[in-house]
This record gives structure tokens, C-alpha cells and sequence, in this order.
């Protein structure tokens, strides 16, 4: 299956869920918590004292709610697939342990077929029962118990109006804003925590001062990297640098963290390695140091190998890579803290086969950063560092979208736009298997919606656009780099530009909903840039880019 059909999954997939958890906030703002699998059994008890009851959920039309009920069922949540995200089962858990300490919250609901029940959540205790190597929770089972609640009719009444409106909604979020808000105490006081080889910049007793901080954050094939300026680090009576003071800060190749937040609620986003120091000095002005860091991936642009890997597979011969003593040593120095790899599909090939697995793997004058790279495109993944962990996995493989923007919420300004142009009806992929001298060749269709009526549609009608590729030597992977090509083509059709509050939550390689702004403008766009920055008047923004393939 493609990524964009992947993609349109996502908008759908509540359609799939028939147990769903509806939250209503004392502003009347609704929002929804689809579980990832039906309970297999829920739990009925009232204050009268009556029996307690337990069906089946294949029965539940035979449960009687009373006015003063009390729901109890189990949740689970699982991360057993090689290409998921590692933080979803602890996330979706602690959404649903959130709503038990949301002070915000009036009610909540849980629906499931013609089962509707009102009410409050008065417990939510999480079990994590499998985990990974690298210790990130794979399975949880979330205990719930709801009691309901005697809401007036009015407010039963709006509330069910958006349950039938909304049950099929895409309102999946791993962070609500108003939660976000409640955490950062309103977003009044930035504060930003770099760190030098673990050594907190601010606390140097030298009178150093920094700024000018920009984080750029990429889920594209490029390094993100870090800017931040020193000032107050020259000696206008030596008429030099103070360079005792400074040494510690400005080493090449030290390690860095960039951390930012408000009040005493801080966290990572960026982690690399100081890659370029600049001692400059504008006109009339005082003579200060800028500080450029690049993420894991700018170490291993150098360097250059031609040899036979060990690996029988694509993401093997990546963990391969990462083995070396140097990647060792820069993970004990904290420029990268662990890796996300995804099995590519050459490694599910049955040994024996007359396949890919079957033939070897070699690095052929190339970096290992562009052999990574060269792996990615192959089969359609992606290769990027968040918070310092790197991930190789199938491109816009994350299931969940990261939250909400409204504006005049968390969205502050933006600038959606839709263009057609450089769009083609197919997509061909050609090349030649030297070995038999067969010619090889693979098409795809762009089939996604990009416009309300059939007009733009009409004019991208029996338009193709060809490749000829030589490094396709078979049908596979003729087939991945079609697929690679028009997912590219298709991602280039919507594009949000966008400033928001600064949240450290906003990283590339998520989906974002736009919201309330009406169709087609609000939109599923997939994050590729976050420049996290303190602007001039000392506030944290956070400046979005993202992609999307077609409109709602």
C-alpha cells in the first residue's frame, strides 16, 4: 500500500473505530479519543447496589444505563509493528490517564455502536505489560472507570447533536492546546536551556550572555541545525576576544542540547555537535561569537567508502553503519541518544529466494550519510534526527496527527496555499535489468482530491510524467521509486506556512489538522520544517512548514 493511501486512511480512520471517547470542556469545545481496539468486555454497576453486570460487547444492547451508573472497561494500546512509532503506546495512554487530572474538563463520553453513556472519569490506572530494547513501552492496558453524570437536558442535547455530527470526525490528537496552555502557565515566560558538553551555558560565571537562538528542524533528507550568538565575550581595553572565558562554549565539535519551554518547564528539541564557530564584528557595534551546530547527520557527510556491507538487508546494513566506534562515541557524548529503524522490505524476503535479500550490499564511493540516504529513496523511507533519536522508517508512516491549530489558539498567522502546477495524471518509472536485458518499467496514478468541483482534475487528464532511472534493475524496485516519485509530485500540492505559539511539541515528522477555517483551507498538512526561534520582542514562536496531497 502507498504512503498516500496511508495517508488517506488517516482522515478515515475513526470511521474504522466503533468504541470512541468524546471529552466536552466547560467552553462547550468538544474533542475525541478514539481507542486503538474495542474493549472485549465492560462492566455495569449502579448506586442502588444492584448486581453488578458483564456482557460481552457483542451484547451491549441489552445493558439498561441507570441515572447514576458506574462504566468499567479496559483499553489496550499496542506498538508490535516494526515500522511504529515507538512513544504511541505511552502517549495514548497518558491522554486517556490526562483526562482523570483535566480540572478543564465537564464531561466525557463513551460511544460504541447505539451505546451512548454520559459521564465522568473518575479513575484510569495504566499497565505497561511489553516493552523494547530500548525500554519504550509496546503494550499498555488502560483500566477506565467513567460514573454518570446528571447533565441538563440542554447540554445532553448539544452534546448528542455533536456525536451524530462528529462520530466519524478526524480529531485525533496527541496534545490538545488548552492542555499544553494549562502545562506552560499561559506561555509567559520562554526560557531556553543550552548546554555545552552538559554544561548549562547560563550558569557560567564569566557575565557570557546569550541570543539570537534558531532552532531549524527537518524530517527531510538535510541536517537540522542550531544558531544561537555570544555577546559580552570581548574585552573592549585588550581589544580581544575573552578567550578563557569562552573556551568552553565554543569547542568544535562539543556536544549540544538545545532545550526550550516556559517557566521551569523545559524540553529537548534539538541535539548535534558544534560543526562552525564565527567571531564577528558589525559596524559600530561590539564583537560577539555565533555558534552553529548540526545534528548527527552533518558528522557523517564526511568521509568516503567503497566496500562490501555485511548486511543481507537495507535497514541492517543502516544498523550496521551505526555501529562503528565513532557512532559509539558520540552517543556517549550525548549527540545522539538511540535509533528508530525500520525494517526495509528487502528484509522480509524469504531466504532463498531469487530476490534482493539474495544479493549483496555495497557502499560504492559514497559517505555514509549519502549511503543512508541512497537506502532511504530506495524504498520510499525517511531519514531524519528528533530530540537526538535518529529514525529510519517508511515515509509518513506516523498514525496519529500531533494536534490541533486553530487560529488565534496555537496558530497565530499563516498562509495556506494549493497549486497544481507540476502535478501529472501518472508517473512513470523506467530502467534495465543488465542481466537478462529486459526492459523494466512501473506507473502510478495520482488519484487524490484537489479540488471541490472536477475542473482541475480535467486539466491534469492523460498528462505523464517520465523517469528513467538506472539505478532500477528490477520490478521492485521499479515499483518503490514510482511510488517514491509521486508521493514526492503529490506532497508538493498543499503547503502551510505558518507561525505559531512556541511549543517544543511541534517537531517535523508529524500531522497537524487546520482547523475552523472552513474548507478547503483547514486541511491534514505533514509537518517537514519547525524553526523554533525567541523573536525580537522575547517570544518563543514556533514557524511551521508542512505538506499536504490533497484537500478534505
Amino acid at each position: 500500500m502507498s504512503n498516500l493511501n496511508e495517508w488517506k486512511e488517516l482522515q478515515k480512520n475513526i470511521q474504522k473505530q466503533k468504541a470512541v471517547l468524546f471529552g466536552r470542556r466547560k467552553d462547550n469545545r468538544f474533542f475525541e479519543l478514539p481507542v486503538q481496539y474495542n474493549p472485549a468486555s465492560l462492566s455495569l454497576s449502579n448506586t442502588a447496589g444492584e448486581d453488578e453486570k458483564e456482557t460481552m460487547f457483542q451484547s451491549t444492547e441489552e445493558l439498561s444505563l441507570n441515572s447514576r451508573s458506574t462504566l468499567s472497561f479496559d483499553l489496550i494500546f499496542e506498538a508490535l509493528e516494526e515500522t511504529a512509532d515507538k512513544d504511541y503506546v505511552r502517549i495514548q495512554a497518558e491522554r486517556i490517564l490526562a483526562l482523570t487530572l483535566d480540572t478543564d474538563l465537564s464531561s466525557v463520553t463513551f460511544l460504541y455502536g447505539e451505546m451512548t453513556f454520559f459521564g465522568e472519569m473518575v479513575q484510569a490506572d495504566i499497565k505497561y505489560t511489553m516493552f523494547d530494547e530500548e525500554g519504550n513501552p509496546l503494550w499498555a492496558i488502560v483500566s477506565v472507570k467513567m460514573v454518570e453524570k446528571e447533565d441538563d437536558e440542554e447540554v445532553k442535547s448539544t452534546q448528542t447533536e455533536f456525536l451524530s455530527e462528529n462520530s466519524s470526525s478526524q480529531n485525533i490528537f496527541s496534545y490538545q492546546y488548552q492542555s499544553l496552555k494549562k502545562e506552560y502557565e499561559n506561555f509567559e515566560t520562554p526560557v531556553v536551556v543550552i548546554r555545552i558538553n552538559q554544561k548549562d551555558i547560563s550558569d557560567n560565571k564569566s557575565g557570557l550572555s546569550v541570543a539570537d537562538i534558531e532552532v531549524d528542524l527537518t524530517s527531510g533528507y538535510e541536517a537540522s541545525l542550531a544558531t544561537f550568538s555570544i555577546y559580552d565575550c570581548f574585552d573592549k581595553r585588550a581589544v580581544s576576544f575573552r578567550t578563557e572565558a569562552l573556551k568552553n562554549y565554543i569547542s568544535l565539535g562539543s556536544s549540544v542540547s538545545i532545550s526550550m519551554g516556559y517557566g521551569e518547564i523545559t524540553k529537548i528539541i534539538f541535539r548535534g555537535f558544534i560543526a562552525k564557530i564565527n567571531f564577528i564584528c558589525e559596524k559600530e557595534e561590539m564583537p560577539y561569537v555565533q555558534v552553529t551546530s548540526l545534528d548527527i547527520k552533518g558528522s557523517m557527510m564526511s568521509g568516503c567508502y567503497a566496500k562490501q556491507m555485511k548486511a543481507s538487508c537495507y535497514s541492517d546494513a543502516v544498523r550496521e553503519i551505526f555501529e562503528k566506534t565513532v557512532y559509539a562515541r558520540m552517543q556517549n557524548q550525548g549527540i545522539f541518544t538511540d535509533l528508530s529503524i525500520a525494517c526495509t522490505p528487502d528484509g522480509k524476503k524469504t531466504q532463498g529466494e531469487n530476490s534482493e535479500s539474495d544479493l549483496t550490499i555495497e557502499m560504492v564511493n559514497e559517505s555514509d550519510y549519502e549511503f543512508i540516504v541512497r537506502a532511504a529513496k530506495k524504498f520510499n523511507f525517511e531519514f531524519y534526527v528528533e530530540r537526538g533519536k535518529v529514525i529510519f522508517r517508511k515515509a509518513k508512516s506516523v498514525r496519529t496527527i500531533l494536534m490541533e491549530l486553530r487560529l488565534n489558539e496555537s496558530l497565530k498567522s499563516f498562509d495556506i496555499e494549493y497549486d497544481i502546477t507540476g502535478l501529472t495524471e501518472t508517473v512513470y518509472v523506467r530502467g534495465m535489468d543488465t542481466g537478462k536485458m529486459k526492459l523494466i518499467s512501473a506507473k502510478s496514478r495520482h488519484e487524490e482530491k484537489i479540488s471541490q468541483g472536477n475542473k482541475a482534475r480535467q486539466l491534469l487528464k492523460n498528462s505523464e510524467r517520465l523517469y528513467i532511472d538506472p539505478t532500477v534493475r528490477s520490478q521492485q524496485d521499479a515499483d518503490y521509486r514510482v511510488q517514491y516519485l509521486l508521493e514526492e509530485m503529490s506532497f508538493r500540492f498543499g503547503t502551510l506556512i505558518c507561525d505559531c505559539v512556541g511549543l517544543p511539541e511541534l517537531q517535523p515528522g508529524n500531522f497537524v489538522q487546520v482547523s475552523g477555517l472552513g474548507k478547503p483551507a483547514e486541511n491534514c498538512f505533514y509537518i517537514t520544517e519547525v524553526k523554533h526561534m525567541i523573536d525580537t520582542e522575547g517570544l518563543y514562536i514556533s514557524k511551521v512548514t508542512a505538506k499536504a496531497a490533497a484537500i478534505l
